[in-house]
């Protein structure tokens, strides 16, 4: 999938274009030239930077490093898988809750941070009853729709990357940028950590490593 896009001023950000829909190509390794054709550029949606800008001038911005220890926000979700859609945070009292916010355009998350996730929820597996991954999936240009379109799309990553490895917690899809602002995070790969009474807890996996493996140990003997 070739993401592709122009700025026609880099220093004053005034015209976002990209190619919509984005040109997928299929090619194999014996290839050493490929001829894109032409593509079109069109005004693209309001991106990263302005969602951002736009969320904090009307006073929508949480940043969740700045209110540990007060209760999380709620997630936005168009569809999940795992549990229903309308579960949410509040779901999730009496157990450590790790969210992990990706995105199939993070190479970073497809590459290190996901299976970083599958490690820890592989890991862990004696002790599920304790806490939770929730993998939400941020798709801020509202383009995908469905989980079955995040999972077509994972294929080759699962095949070449994940050593054929599938995400057994729940996913979670936002096509809008309403998680994102809720939690405030800086970007994709963010790691959030949720305690067992529902508040922001900081730390990110290494984090609940240390709590879940300290509290698992036997008692010392006399």
């Amino acid at each position: 999938d070739l993401d592709i896009y122009g700025i026609s001023d880099v220093v004053a950000n005034e015209l976002d274009l990209r190619a919509t829909p984005t040109p997928r190509l299929t090619i194999d390794g014996k290839q050493t030239s490929l001829d894109l054709g032409t593509i079109k550029l069109y005004d693209a949606k309001p991106g990263r930077s302005v969602l951002e800008k736009t969320s904090k001038h009307e006073g929508r911005w949480h940043d969740f490093t700045k209110h540990f220890g007060e209760p999380a926000p709620a997630w936005h979700a168009i569809d999940a898988r795992g549990f229903p859609a309308s579960t949410n945070v509040k779901d999730f009292r009496e157990k450590w809750l790790m969210i992990y916010f990706w995105g199939l355009g993070c190479v970073p998350c497809l590459s290190d941070g996901m299976p970083r996730m599958l490690d820890f929820y592989e890991k862990h597996k004696q002790n599920r009853d304790r806490f939770e991954v929730v993998g939400i999936c941020i798709d801020i240009e509202g383009e995908i729709e469905t989980l079955r379109e995040i999972d077509d799309s994972l294929e080759p990553i699962i095949k070449n990357v994940w050593g054929d490895r599938r995400v057994e917690f729940p996913v979670v899809l936002d096509n809008t940028f309403r998680s994102w602002e809720r939690f405030g995070i800086p970007g994709l790969g963010t790691v959030v950590l949720v305690d067992p009474e529902g508040n922001l807890f900081e730390g990110d996996e290494t984090t609940l490593d240390r709590i879940l493996l300290e509290s698992s140990d036997p008692e010392p003997h006399e």
